[in-house]
């Protein structure tokens, strides 16, 4: 009875290891970058969207919101328990990445028999410091990669079928109500679980299952406001003109993911065993990674972080292809693995502020409390409104992204956006009780309404030059710290 103890002991201190290890290294890195991480501009609006969703307003019919219109009900209804503070919505991100990341263990271990495989995985994905940076940010990253992670088990794992269907069709509704290229990832799941399935029953069931959950889940929205749904959701994204292709690009991405890229170049040997092999199974999960870290960077304006959500994913498909395809037997990568991260410090490091972002947000937000009388208030960055529990300027719920060109003035106020004229006017009438403003250092003067979208080029000149001098004339700087210039109206 004793060496079974011992036996037992010994078989589970492993995994315990290994789950110590990475989920351990996750937090120590999430955990500094939530504290001195450079603040993203994209976590304003998801702030504002959670705050006004649990309000009972409609994304795209009651205010602009340029994504699919899931996640500000997930986020919020988690923001509403724990409080909108930028530090605690980076708090849930970070915990949601690392439930993300143990789903995949588990999935594998499901899958292949053995925890090594798994952590292999999971490993790839936490040892880039840029990973831990991005899911450790107040937006749509840690969440995401949750719900892909439970609907990759899900199509993954073994196990009775329909059950997996069911948790499949949630999970990756759910991804794709938080993030439109979730689709790609979750559409090669889908055919990986079409091609499992045994029966004419179960093939059904799979097959419309997620289409009719889809149908229910976001038809309410675009019915509630069809133009302004389409153009949020889809047109905006198509609009931009702003060019990254090239080496900065790259870097960006191969930063995000570099062990899993590493992995699924490995796959990508194993391929020709798959199919002599007619493991057609694989070869579709092995698709769907494929598509989570590629099919993202498609756009012309893609930021490397796109991609952030499906590298657990990316990396447990690239895993289950070599371990299918027989490659592992043959080649040494299971070792060089645990090297390739070291590439990772010759690569990019997340940007960080002195102060740390949350810390300055907090201090902002104090003083909007305690020493702005009533009123909206204006500012690129309106997360500082909401720790607050300030109202904005209408029109400025997407932050640095309001605002369309001064020609698109009627589209503007039919999307729930901005444009220079408008704000203007609100300044020259000194409509906003406080005016918060990202101090003047390029490029950080971008995040002011400089940027016209969808576009994303840049203002005119001339009026962009008039918001400017009308904002000198009509309000003063009253508190400064590393990021922002705060402003009450002058006498």
């Amino acid at each position: 009875m004793g060496g079974d103890r011992r036996g037992g002991a010994r078989r589970i201190a492993p995994v315990i290891l290994g789950f110590a290890v990475i989920l351990g290294g996750f937090a120590v890195m999430s955990a500094h970058f939530r504290r001195v991480g450079l603040m993203a501009a994209d976590e304003s609006f998801y702030a504002v969207a959670a705050r006004n969703v649990m309000r009972g307003e409609l994304p795209y019919r009651d205010f602009a919101y340029t994504q699919m219109p899931l996640f500000p009900y997930i986020d919020g209804a988690i923001l509403k328990i724990v409080g909108f503070s930028m530090e605690k919505h980076r708090m849930v991100s970070a915990i949601a990445a690392a439930l993300g990341v143990a789903i995949i263990v588990l999935a594998l271990r499901s899958r292949l028999g053995t925890w090594e495989p798994g952590f292999v995985a999971a490993f790839a994905a936490v040892a880039a410091p840029c990973w831990a940076f991005v899911e450790s940010l107040g937006v749509w990253f840690g969440i995401t990669t949750l719900l892909v992670g439970v609907a990759f088990a899900a199509a993954v794992m073994r196990g009775a079928f329909r059950p997996r269907a069911a948790v499949f069709a949630a999970a990756s509704v759910a991804a794709v109500g938080c993030r439109l290229t979730c689709a790609f990832v979750c559409f090669f799941l889908w055919l990986a679980m079409i091609e499992e399935a045994r029966g004419r029953k179960d093939r059904t069931i799979i097959a419309a299952l997620p289409v009719g959950l889809g149908l229910i889940a976001y038809l309410p929205f675009f019915l509630a406001a069809p133009g302004n749904a389409f153009f949020l959701a889809i047109d905006y994204h198509l609009g931009s003109q702003l060019m990254r292709r090239g080496l900065e690009q790259a870097t960006e991405w191969m930063s995000v993911a570099p062990t899993a890229i590493f992995l699924l170049v490995a796959a990508l040997f194993g391929v020709a065993g798959l199919v002599r092999r007619r493991l057609w199974n694989e070869l579709l999960v092995l698709c769907a990674g494929l598509a989570a870290v590629t099919v993202p960077m498609i756009p012309q304006s893609a930021w490397g972080v796109y991609v952030v959500a499906g590298v657990p994913a990316a990396a447990g498909a690239a895993v289950i292809a070599i371990a299918s395809s027989g490659f592992a037997a043959k080649s040494p990568f299971r070792f060089a693995v645990w090297i390739v991260p070291i590439v990772t410090f010759f690569l990019p490091w997340p940007y960080e502020v002195e102060q740390g972002a949350c810390e300055e947000v907090k201090e902002v937000a104090r003083f909007l409390e305690n020493e702005v009388p009533p009123g909206p208030i204006l500012t690129p960055v309106p997360v500082v409104a909401v720790q607050a529990g300030r109202e904005i300027v209408h029109g400025t719920e997407m932050g640095m992204f309001s605002a369309m060109g001064p020609a698109a003035r009627d589209a503007a106020r039919r999307v729930h956006m901005t444009t220079v004229p408008d704000l203007i006017e609100a300044l020259d009438a000194q409509e906003p009780a406080a005016v918060v403003w990202i101090r003047e250092p390029p490029p950080w003067v971008i995040w002011n309404f400089a940027w016209k979208v969808p576009q994303l080029t840049y203002q005119p000149a001339d009026a962009y030059g008039e918001l400017l001098a009308t904002l000198d004339t009509c309000y003063e700087v009253v508190k400064s710290t590393e990021t922002f210039d705060v402003m009450l109206p002058r006498e």
